[in-house]
Parts: C-alpha cells; sequence; structure tokens
C-alpha cells in the first residue's frame, strides 16, 4: 500500500502530461509540459574523456547558482513532477550543486544526477545518499584499466580503481541509509571496450545495483554540425569492424532478453549493429511505426549558459539568464523547432531521446519510485569494497575538504578526441 501511494502522485502527473503532449501533437495547441528535463549545470570536468570536449572549459561560460534556482523553480513548479537529469561536466564540481539538487527534490521532480564518481568518497558520500535522489547514474566503460584509463584519463592509473570503488561505496551508502535512490551504471559503446560491455552488465548483477544504460558513441555527445558527418572517421574510438560490434551487440540483447537489467528499450539495442555498420543512415524515428520524431513536445534540455532546447541537435529557443523556460516553451520560436523536429531524418541513437512505448515507461517510471525491499537495507550491513574488478591499486587519497570546489581537478596530459 505504502508503495501505491508514492506511486499515485508520479503516475497521475505524468498521465497528465502525456495526454497534454498528445493533444498538443494532434491539435497544435499549445498545452503539453515536459515529462523529461535534462539540466548541464556545468561545463568543467576533471577528467578528459576522448570522445568528449567538456573539460577543455575553464567554467567561466556557466550560470550562477541563483539563475538556476530561480529558473528550476518556476519551471518545476510548472511541469507537474517530471523526471530531471542533472548533470554536466561533472556536476559535483560545483560546490553549490547539493543546494540545486535539494531544489528539484523538494519540488517534487523525479531527480537523478550524472556523475563520474570522482566525488563518491567516504566523506561526500553518505551527503549524497542522503540527499532523496530518484537515482544515481555512473559513467563507466569497463572494468579493465588497461581499456577505461586510456578512454577516460588519457592512461593515468589508478582511474578503474576509483570509480568501482566508489560506485560500490554509494551504493552501500544508500542501502545503509535506507534510501530509495537507484544506482545505474551508464556506458558508451566504442570500438574500444566492446570486450567489456558484458562484465559490466554481470558487475551490476553481482552488486545488486538498479541496472545499466548504454549509449553507441557520437560525434561529441552529438554535435555533428560542429566535426562533420565523417566525424567517426576522425576517431580512433570508432569500431573498426562492424561485425565485431553487432556481435557484442547481439550479446546485450540477449542478456535483456533473459531478464538482465539493461535499461535501454529492445528497439533501441536492436538499431546499434545497423548503427555501427553504417552511422550516416538515416534515422528510423523515434516513435516506432512513424518515423516521426516528437521529443519536442516531452524533452527539455537547459545548457551550462542558460541556452533552452527541445533537442541538441536544433537551435535554442531561449536563456534562462533571460527569459522564463516555462514562457520559451510555448512560444511562436519553440513550434518552429517542434516542426523542424519532426522532419528530422538524422540518425540518432541518444538514450535521452528514443521513446520506449507505453509498457517500458510504465515499467521505468515504477522501479525509479519502488521503495527498497527490506533484505536489500539489510545486505548493506555486510558489504565490503571489493576491487577485484578494478586495478589492485587499493584505496584512493581523499580530497583535502568536503567540499567538491577544494579539490584540485586531476591534471592530465592532451587529449585530442579527433
Amino acid at each position: 500500500m505504502e508503495t501505491v501511494r508514492r506511486q499515485l502522485p508520479v503516475v497521475g502527473s505524468n498521465g497528465i502530461n502525456l495526454l497534454r503532449q498528445y493533444i498538443h501533437i494532434r491539435s497544435g495547441r499549445r498545452v503539453s509540459r515536459p515529462s523529461q528535463i535534462y539540466v548541464n549545470v556545468n561545463q568543467r570536468c576533471n577528467l578528459q574523456c576522448k570522445y568528449c570536449d567538456n573539460w577543455k572549459s575553464d567554467g567561466s561560460n556557466e550560470l550562477p547558482k541563483q539563475t538556476w534556482l530561480r529558473a528550476l523553480d518556476d519551471l518545476l513548479s510548472w511541469a507537474r513532477r517530471p523526471k530531471v537529469n542533472i548533470s554536466g561536466g561533472e556536476p559535483f564540481m560545483r560546490k553549490d550543486i547539493y543546494e540545486i539538487l535539494d531544489l528539484c527534490v523538494q519540488k517534487g521532480a523525479l531527480t537523478g544526477v550524472v556523475s563520474n564518481g570522482y566525488y563518491f568518497t567516504p566523506k561526500l558520500a553518505p551527503r549524497i545518499a542522503g540527499l532523496g535522489l530518484t537515482n544515481i547514474n555512473i559513467s563507466i566503460d569497463s572494468l579493465d584499466p588497461a581499456v577505461f584509463d586510456v578512454i577516460r584519463v588519457n592512461g593515468r592509473a589508478g582511474h578503474t580503481g576509483r570509480v568501482v570503488e566508489s560506485i560500490q561505496r554509494i551504493a552501500h551508502e544508500v542501502r545503509r541509509q535506507g534510501a530509495d535512490t537507484k544506482i545505474y551504471l551508464k556506458t558508451v559503446i566504442t570500438g574500444a571496450n566492446l570486450g567489456s560491455l558484458v562484465p559490466l552488465v554481470e558487475f551490476v548483477e553481482e552488486n545488486g545495483l538498479d541496472g545499466i544504460m548504454f549509449q553507441p558513441l557520437e560525434a561529441v555527445f552529438g554535435r555533428r554540425e560542429d566535426f562533420g558527418d565523417d566525424w567517426f572517421r576522425r576517431t580512433d574510438l570508432w569500431p573498426d569492424d562492424p561485425a565485431l560490434a553487432g556481435a557484442a551487440v547481439a550479446q546485450l540483447a540477449e542478456l535483456k532478453a533473459a531478464g538482465a537489467p539493461i535499461m535501454n528499450p529492445s528497439g533501441h539495442i536492436a538499431a546499434w549493429a545497423p548503427y555501427f555498420r553504417d552511422p550516416l543512415a538515416g534515422a528510423t524515428g523515434q516513435i516506432e511505426g512513424t518515423g516521426t520524431c516528437t521529443i519536442g513536445h516531452s524533452h527539455l534540455y537547459l545548457n551550462f549558459n542558460g541556452d533552452i532546447h527541445l533537442c541538441w541537435d536544433f537551435p535554442p529557443i531561449g536563456n534562462i539568464a533571460s527569459a522564463l523556460a516555462s514562457q520559451q516553451w510555448i512560444s511562436a520560436g519553440a513550434e518552429d523547432v517542434r516542426r523542424d523536429i519532426a522532419e528530422c531524418t538524422k540518425p540518432c541513437t541518444k538514450t535521452c531521446l528514443l521513446d520506449r512505448g507505453l509498457k517500458e515507461t510504465v515499467s521505468a517510471y515504477r522501479q525509479l519510485v519502488a521503495p527498497r525491499s527490506r533484505d536489500e537495507v539489510a545486505a548493506a550491513g555486510d558489504l565490503r569494497l571489493d576491487l577485484r574488478h578494478g586495478d589492485g591499486t587499493g584505496p584512493h587519497a581523499e580530497p583535502a575538504s568536503e567540499s567538491p570546489a577544494s579539490w584540485t581537478p586531476v591534471t592530465l596530459g592532451a587529449s585530442d578526441h579527433r
């Protein structure tokens, strides 16, 4: 009964949002509200991932805390319990990230955060676990240091072990506190880690985590316009052998069919093998069978500089520094972008955009808001950090202070994503 009481407000609010989106799509009446909101609160990052260039930022173009709090307060008061994903950059490099996350939680949003896990230290993990988040997504591309350390930190030793330890620590702390926060892994599929995908799924199951989401490699988070349509020919991370990539994808499909906690929709997984064969092929559409993308009626994206997007691949419809996102959502400019999105035929494998279908959507939301079982909470007392999947370097040095801002990011050698 308690579970039902927890789920009813979420189901009701998102059901209303889905109805509003349907009316907007069919009639043109601007009554929809976003059910998925993605917020990049910063661009800075303490790592240097080869498929990303956020780490090149010095943070000078990031918005102050009060601008974010004002914008999110308005947006979440209007949007009716949406799913909010806070990311960056590395969001925990902002010393005010706790206030931003707390506001989202207090406004009733299903609030998640995406992190590389570097700041989930013994001092900070209890605070993070106690924020009341719906989910914590941790980025990890392999359990093999020879693979992951090269992708993420240019070969700097010790990163893999630290991330594995951070994952286990935050999972333990969530259970110890009796929190319902779900722990997911986020993995980018590249040519370098095809042999690492199944072990990651097994790691999720062995450690009692809640799931894993895979994302095929794109052009620096999909900014194909900046890097050209041949971007995949200019990176050493693209799979050289489409057949090998297809075989790895087939393994994931089999695992999901057998009940493994892979969070991607089955239709999403099925699109990867053709994508790795020809990344320039036309999109199949986000709504299965229609070939029409309706993401502009359900998703909203706020970038680190305040730009408001309906899709990352289309121009912004405004900026939260000068206008409320709730007002820009119903503007004439937003309608123009929605029409352009509906006609889009670009290849698209972004995990944030794929339509799950009603059954998978309901299942995903139910999992997000389901409470932890007593057995899961009790098991936390017996958990011990186990680095057998890491690099064997043992515990890592702590930040000088509990504040992420006081921890100097690692300085690494130059890296080129091309």
